[in-house]
């Protein structure tokens, strides 16, 4: 249960760590 909780959050973090990055890119080109 607690690993399933883990996986899951890691799995957030990484999608919004990944949505940063786009969202700096874009930024970072204007």
């Amino acid at each position: 249960n607690r690993d399933e909780i883990i996986c899951e959050l890691k799995k957030l973090g990484f999608k919004y760590i990944t949505l940063d990055l786009e969202g700096y890119r874009k930024g970072s080109l204007r």
